[in-house]
């Protein structure tokens, strides 16, 4: 197991319907998406403690995420992550994909423009996965197959073996969801699978992420992993300039 940094950023690297809701089954989709202000959403966001405290923010931000955090600050993490993920798989196939912590969708974009068309998508927000399930790609098809709301803190009632890969951008940080639930996603994913997570870099240090990748690997339970650096925004939101983020990569054995 590799768990030291890679010095060479994602962005670097060659590149190659209806919401389910309530029960965690993931559901095929038949159609192709804070609080007012960006800076004021992501300091709330960073303060969350709850999953209902999470549901409660972005019930309220989801309308306005894109516009006021997105587009306002140059939000380039899921691109980034969307990368490391495409370089990690290194042309074997690794659909279908589950975009975790999917939000509004924009790394379900990013993985379309890669070439990526088996994606799903699963968030704790009903009104985060309403504007998922608008989003759309240039020729007008949806982006997501299907979408799911549930909570990453819980078991998740979705098959184990389900999908070739999973990836994450903005979910593994301050308020939302840590390290623990890494086994219940390693289980989901078909030997072989990988894993792409984008993690603020501080969160990492601070909520064990190391020491839990350390006994995933001793256990057997991980091929791989190898951390990158990964940038967050190229108009960082005032107050957060030196927030920094690292896109983990797990490959599981065959």
């Amino acid at each position: 197991m590799n768990s030291g940094v890679d010095n060479n950023k994602p962005s670097d690297r060659p590149k190659q319907g209806p919401v389910a809701t309530g029960t965690g089954n993931l559901r095929r989709s038949s159609s192709g998406q804070g609080d007012a202000g960006g800076d004021v959403g992501l300091d709330a966001a960073y303060g969350l403690a709850t999953p209902d405290d999470n549901r409660r923010l972005y019930k309220s931000w989801a309308a306005s995420y894109d516009s006021d955090f997105i587009d306002r600050h140059q939000y380039v993490y899921h691109r980034e992550v969307a990368a490391a993920l495409i370089w990690v798989a290194d042309g074997r196939s690794i659909e279908p994909i589950l975009d975790v912590g999917c939000g509004t969708g924009v790394i379900g974009s990013a993985l379309w423009e890669e070439g990526v068309r088996d994606i799903h998508g699963l968030d704790i927000s009903p009104e985060m996965l309403a504007e998922a399930a608008a989003r759309t790609a240039s020729d007008g098809e949806a982006v997501y197959r299907s979408l799911v709301e549930a909570d990453l803190t819980q078991a998740l009632n979705v098959p184990s073996d389900r999908f070739g890969a999973i990836v994450s951008s903005g979910t593994f940080t301050h308020g939302h969801v840590g390290p623990e639930a890494l086994n219940e996603l390693i289980r989901i994913v078909r030997p072989g699978g990988v894993l792409c997570l984008g993690v603020n870099e501080q969160f990492y240090q601070a909520s064990g992420f190391q020491r839990k990748l350390a006994g995933l690997a001793d256990t057997g339970l991980l091929a791989d992993c190898k951390v990158a650096s990964a940038r967050i925004y190229d108009d960082p939101p005032a107050g957060h300039e030196a927030d920094t983020a690292l896109a983990v990569t797990l490959v599981l054995p065959a």
